[in-house]
């Protein structure tokens, strides 16, 4: 209801979301990155903040964050199948996976529809809990080499929104403007001048995601490649 009245804040979203990170924390949702719980708690606040945000400025032109989510949710609904997961994670990705076909029909370029402020935060923190639970649950800290694989591997399937945060924040920065407001210097934004269409640009940076999904359930579950070759792909 707010959303809808008003603008909100950057600190106001900082706020929502680090509450959003403490509750999954109070609730068993925490990556297990060390051997220090303290650790780990910083580290799971931080992963929902970034997500949450990376996703929020994401929604930047017509269809591009909902198609991005349902590629994302259909890898982790992958990976649950492979995996023998609690049922109670496959019936929320699927349920979210209905709700974003039935959206995406209405905001496709002119939209109809816009999920706003709070949509695209409720989107982050769904991916980033369903996240900790499936990417991370295996997570050990071994060795550097092997850690900071595995830290690759976990992000790989959201290479295109950090890629996306980096290059406006440096943008924003460089041009001594606040990083946190919003302008048309997104990767999405640079596509559709090619393109010239918000749907063909969409569908491009989704279609780099499945395959970089792709990519992921290759190296995650059936590969069976040296160490090294899978570092290398």
């Amino acid at each position: 209801i707010l959303d809808e009245f008003e603008n909100l804040q950057p600190i106001t979203k900082l706020l929502l979301q680090t509450i959003t990170g403490f509750l999954l924390i109070w609730s068993g949702f925490i990556i297990p990155i060390s051997d220090y719980f303290l650790l780990n708690y910083f580290f799971t606040i931080v992963w929902v903040v970034f997500i949450s945000n990376a996703i929020n400025m994401y929604d930047n032109i017509d269809l591009a964050l909902i198609t991005f989510s349902l590629i994302i949710l259909t890898i982790l609904i992958i990976k649950l199948f492979l995996n023998n997961f609690p049922i109670a994670y496959l019936i929320i990705s699927i349920s979210y996976l209905g709700c974003f076909l039935c959206f995406s029909m209405f905001n496709f370029y002119p939209s109809k529809l816009f999920m706003g402020d709070v949509g695209s935060f409720q989107i982050g923190a769904i991916l980033s809990a369903l996240t900790i639970k499936v990417l991370w649950v295996d997570y050990e800290f071994d060795n550097l080499i092997t850690s900071f694989y595995q830290l690759l591997l976990n992000n790989l399937i959201f290479l295109i929104i950090i890629l996306d945060v980096i290059l406006v924040f440096f943008i924003r920065v460089s041009k001594k403007r606040n990083p946190f407001i919003g302008d048309t210097n997104h990767i999405s934004h640079k596509l559709q001048k090619i393109f010239n269409s918000p749907n063909i640009s969409a569908v491009a940076l989704s279609f780099l995601t499945l395959m970089l999904g792709i990519v992921y359930i290759f190296l995650s579950e059936f590969s069976n490649l040296t160490f090294i070759i899978n570092f290398i792909i």
